[in-house]
């Protein structure tokens, strides 16, 4: 098995917990801040799902279990991106972001983290595992 193929797995995996587990449910909650003091941009396809690769491996790779959501087959440009993520709660997820993406901005309304990475709007919302 490859690498990448492991992650893949992985991936799918967390996936298939989040949506079939009856044991688990989480809550889910979008962001309404916007980054106030970073001027953004949007980004083609290409630049987009380059980017969208790049902080899910950087997360990935710091045990941080994160799936994106899926994208209209027909979109041209990306305003932002939205990212689910799970964690172990004793890590400090401002924290993760700063020492990885050394944002401009980082805005946190609730279980989401908005920041800025190249110019770009990420937001990380978490989901909160329940096992009652």
């Amino acid at each position: 098995m490859f690498k990448n193929d492991a992650k893949i797995i992985k991936m799918i995996v967390f996936i298939i917990i989040l949506l079939f587990n009856k044991s688990l449910s989480f809550t889910l909650s979008m962001g309404g801040n916007t980054l106030k003091n970073v001027n953004t941009v949007r980004l083609d396809n290409q630049q987009y799902f380059r980017l969208k690769n790049q902080i899910m491996e950087a997360l990935t790779l710091n045990e941080i279990n994160v799936c994106g959501m899926l994208e209209t087959p027909s979109k041209e440009t990306f305003g932002d991106l939205d990212l689910l993520y799970c964690s172990d709660p004793e890590i400090n997820m401002q924290k993760v972001v700063k020492d990885l993406f050394a944002p401009q901005e980082i805005v946190t309304n609730g279980d989401v983290i908005s920041f800025d990475y190249t110019n770009f709007q990420v937001d990380l919302i978490k989901c909160k595992m329940n096992n009652k």
